[in-house]
């Protein structure tokens, strides 16, 4: 595997033993509903990190076998020797690295799938929480959001197959690990515990690596998706902030980016398991207000909105007696007239019951 592919799949930290053992702490604590949308993330992040460890264990699952009868006390040093034979046996096996390949692909482009839904689902919420507090006779916009099958699974945010990417870092990962085992072999200090800290290292750096590329593509996909319902919510949606989850992971590039200003057009500054979230910056409710004319978005037209009324509650709007000459034909626009006023400038007025009866409907 060449620097590149490392790069890609581990980062310049995520090997280290040193950020192992670091408890995370995340200081920009999220709240409301961007902290709902990040939560959604973190558990489809935490359900596929669950789902390839388990993939491991059901594809190796003789390793697993292996380790348990390694802790029995009988085990000699040469029956150890023998199992790191076997494992490497295993770990070398074609055909077994196609069936884990396979199933790895299967688990992320699931995560990817869950992403994508997620997004759809909490992101909208996100755009109207960012205009701020919402005035009580302001109708809130509905914001527009795409199809799910606009979004290709299974292809990485740089272009390549996810299951090139598998194969790859697969191979690589198991050549090196079965290299260290056979090393292992020739050691006349062999002990049993040395044995079982040695697998299960190994087991810990394998799902790390196939964690890195699912964490890298699941992050990548919200981003793309959240790019796209921007995109579609115009002018609502004016441009975007980044926004780092800072603790101990990270990366110094993203916490130097941490709160820079996109436009919607502007290409996301990315790496490996990059966290970072694109907050939208809308207008705030007073422009889109004005934008939009008042309450009512000006995409629905008043015959839309009556046609959605409850009968009710137009009753409650006119009176009896208004609703009554509404529904012989009088329109709305007789109902009302306009004064200039000192105090007000122009201001509407509703022309009396009494004024309209007179008239009659013509």
């Amino acid at each position: 595997m060449d620097n590149e592919w490392m790069v890609y799949v581990c980062g310049e930290h995520c090997c280290s033993s040193r950020n192992k053992s670091l408890k995370k702490d995340t200081f920009n604590l999220i709240g409301g509903a961007l902290g709902y949308y990040r939560d959604e993330i973190d558990s489809v992040l935490t359900q596929a990190k669950d789902k390839l460890s388990s993939t491991f264990v059901n594809v190796y699952d003789r390793v697993i076998d292996i380790l348990a009868m390694s802790q029995q006390p009988d085990v000699t040093v040469f029956q150890i020797q023998q199992y790191y034979r076997e494992i490497i046996d295993l770990l070398q096996d074609p055909d077994k690295q196609t069936q884990y390949v396979q199933s790895v692909e299967e688990d992320i482009t699931t995560a990817q799938d869950a992403a994508i839904a997620a997004t759809l689902t909490f992101y909208p919420s996100v755009i109207i929480a960012n205009m701020g507090k919402k005035p009580a006779r302001v109708m809130k916009p509905t914001i527009r959001t795409p199809g799910k099958d606009e979004f290709v699974t299974g292809i990485s945010f740089g272009g390549t197959a996810i299951a090139n990417i598998i194969s790859d870092t697969t191979t690589d990962v198991f050549t090196r690990i079965t290299t260290k085992f056979r090393e292992y072999i020739t050691n006349p200090d062999l002990t049993r515990e040395d044995f079982i800290d040695s697998v299960n290292e190994a087991i810990d750096t394998i799902d790390s690596y196939a964690e890195n590329i699912s964490t890298t593509e699941v992050e990548a996909t919200t981003r793309r998706v959240v790019k796209r319902i921007n995109a579609l919510n115009q002018p609502l949606v004016k441009s975007y902030r980044r926004v780092a989850v800072i603790d101990n992971k990270t990366c110094v590039g993203c916490l130097a980016l941490h709160g820079k200003l996109y436009a919607l057009v502007d290409e996301f500054e990315s790496h490996p398991r990059c966290r970072c979230m694109l907050v939208p910056v809308t207008m705030t409710w007073m422009e889109y207000a004005s934008v939009q004319g008042g309450a009512v978005p000006n995409y629905m037209s008043l015959d839309q909105i009556l046609g959605m009324m409850p009968r009710e509650i137009l009753a409650d709007i006119l009176g009896p007696g208004r609703l009554a000459l509404y529904d012989a034909g009088l329109p709305f626009e007789r109902m009302i007239y306009i004064e200039q006023t000192a105090e007000y400038g122009h201001l509407i007025r509703i022309t009396p019951l009494s004024v309209l009866r007179e008239q009659g409907i013509p």
